[in-house]
């Protein structure tokens, strides 16, 4: 599953309250534009599980193709941007 694939499922998962956005990185592009098809740099963004309260981060550095995941974190360690 690549990168758009997966900003696709946390969209999707948003709609149905599953997911609830947190913010996004320091550095990242905001949720919201990244669901417009603007994929910056560094992504970077933060989720919830609206259940259980299980973060998720979703990340990727696309200039040097770097890699990403979408992994379960313990916490957010660092300051998120306002982007909800």
């Amino acid at each position: 599953m690549d990168l758009e694939d997966k900003i696709a499922v946390c969209q999707k998962e948003m709609k149905k309250g599953i997911l609830k956005n947190e913010g996004a990185g320091y550095w990242g592009t905001s949720f919201s534009k990244l669901s417009l098809g603007y994929i910056g740099d560094i992504v970077s963004n933060y989720f919830s599980c609206a259940s259980c309260g299980q973060l998720f981060h979703l990340h990727a550095e696309t200039y040097h193709g770097a890699g990403g995941g979408f992994e379960k974190i313990g916490s957010i360690d660092e300051r998120l941007q306002d982007d909800i």
